[in-house]
């Protein structure tokens, strides 16, 4: 924990569908806020997404919103009480994944652009 002063950003990805990398993901989001660090988890899982599930948020709007265009990231954000944690959820499903993965939406929103 002591070398996370320098890191910004974490991607937790998962290649098999049977791993719950959304759980590791959400895991070590809190860890580091405990630390005192300031987090954006970002559910980007537009197959099956369960961030808001276990933060217990609502997924109207999201990630794919963003991709879309129709909204800005500061929009959508979730802030956790009395956590230095915010959530951006998937949202509803407007684009196809493996799409949203290349498109330069997602470059940007990566960059923070």
């Amino acid at each position: 924990m002591n070398k996370l002063k320098s890191i910004k950003s974490i991607l937790v990805t998962n290649t098999r569908s049977y791993s719950d990398s959304t759980s590791i993901a959400a895991d070590l989001a809190g860890l580091i806020a405990q630390s005192g660090k300031r987090v954006l988890l970002v559910d980007a899982d537009l197959h099956q997404p369960i961030i808001h599930q276990i933060f217990n948020l609502p997924n109207r709007v999201g990630l794919s919103d963003v991709l879309s265009g129709e909204r800005n990231p500061s929009e959508i954000m979730h802030y956790i009480k009395e956590s230095n944690i915010q959530v951006i959820t998937s949202g509803n499903t407007k684009i196809t994944p493996v799409e949203s993965v290349h498109s330069t939406q997602m470059i940007g929103f990566l960059q923070g652009q």
